[in-house]
């Protein structure tokens, strides 16, 4: 059984000699489709990476679900299709353990667990966040812990896994799709009307309410650079799919809303006090004197590190990968080590320009 990777490129062709090195290697992956979305660089150059590359141009950016739905219609001729963003980096393998798995489960998606740099130390968040809004929104600050709480169980739960096992929701940043099943009708993997943003978990949730399983292997691992194409217009466009989603599935809208926590609301809850890191730079090193080896530590968007990326510590101290920084989006993180038992040690700020 073979497969056909799709990656969709929109400048961010940087991240594509190292990603096509690891899918030459993988025996499973038939051929490299690239569907370039207007990129400036151009097909020759894309088709020039590697003998097994084909390139589908289009003159435009027609958004990553309706590239996505074309290439598989019109490209695509291997009954399973490994969908990657072009800023991942799998661990060699990877295509193989998912191919497999997916045969031996019958998954119509099946997904890798990810990490967010290159060295592996930092653990990405299972894709979370579209669950029914039955249960009223946490407002006050002990009900907002109590929820960030059951997230990061959560969490730790998903990486705790050793076995293949099923998830709600996986991220469209890498899926194996058997595309060659009967629900993808024609080659419709996702929703067209979602430009980008949102399509994975609306394909999701139309595989779940149709009995389909959705699994995740943890013996196959990618990093995922995260968010690295061209930022101009990525607020509107998840705006708007925000609102596409939320239009199509009414009863899923209000929790995906994060809850609000200010720094004090949170520097009482944690009953420590928030310290402005300053400017995030490569190599930043935080330190806490209580902090021991096997510690967590956890970088969020806000503070209350709904979602976070872990990653594990060796002693009283952790240094940011090298790459990392300049990898973030701008504006405002968080960062805090943690115990197993959950007692917070330390909790910065810090500003990333």
């Amino acid at each position: 059984m073979r497969a056909t990777a799709l990656i969709i490129n929109y400048h961010t062709e940087a991240f594509l000699p190292a990603l096509i090195k690891v899918l030459e290697q993988e025996s499973c992956i038939k051929e490299i489709l690239i569907g370039d979305n207007g990129s400036s660089c151009g097909a020759a150059a894309l088709q020039a990476l590697s003998p097994k590359v084909r390139v589908h141009a289009f003159s435009e950016n027609i958004g990553f679900g309706a590239a996505v739905n074309t290439c598989v219609q019109q490209d695509v001729q291997t009954p399973y299709t490994l969908l990657l963003n072009p800023d991942t980096l799998p661990v060699p393998g990877f295509a193989d353990r998912l191919l497999e798995t997916a045969l031996k489960t019958g998954a119509l998606i099946t997904a890798p667990r990810c990490y967010l740099d290159a060295e592996r130390r930092f653990r990405l968040p299972p894709f979370n966040g579209y669950v029914p809004g039955e249960a009223a929104m946490p407002i006050l600050p002990a009900e907002v812990l109590a929820h960030a709480r059951a997230w990061t169980a959560f969490y730790e739960n998903y990486w705790a896994q050793q076995s293949a096992f099923e998830e709600e929701f996986v991220s469209g940043a890498c899926m194996m799709l058997h595309t060659a099943h009967s629900f993808f009708d024609g080659g419709q993997v996702f929703d067209p009307r979602f430009f980008m943003y949102f399509e994975d978990a609306d394909l999701c949730l139309r595989a779940r309410q149709a009995g389909f399983r959705i699994v995740t292997e943890p013996a196959a691992e990618v990093t995922h650079f995260w968010d690295q194409s061209p930022r101009s217009s990525k607020g509107s466009y998840m705006a708007a799919a925000q609102q596409q989603f939320f239009a199509k599935y009414p009863d899923y809208g209000p929790h995906f809303f994060m809850p609000a926590l200010s720094i004090p609301d949170a520097e009482a809850l944690y009953g420590v006090s928030c310290t402005d890191a300053g400017e995030l730079s490569a190599g930043k090193l935080f330190h806490a004197e209580d902090a021991r080896a096997g510690d967590y530590f956890e970088l969020g968007i806000n503070a209350i590190f709904i979602p976070f990326a872990q990653a594990v510590m060796t002693d009283s101290s952790f240094r940011l990968p090298d790459g990392l920084a300049e990898k973030l989006p701008q504006g405002s993180c968080f960062f805090r080590i943690r115990s197993p038992q959950n007692k917070i040690r330390a909790f910065w700020t810090s500003t990333k320009r």
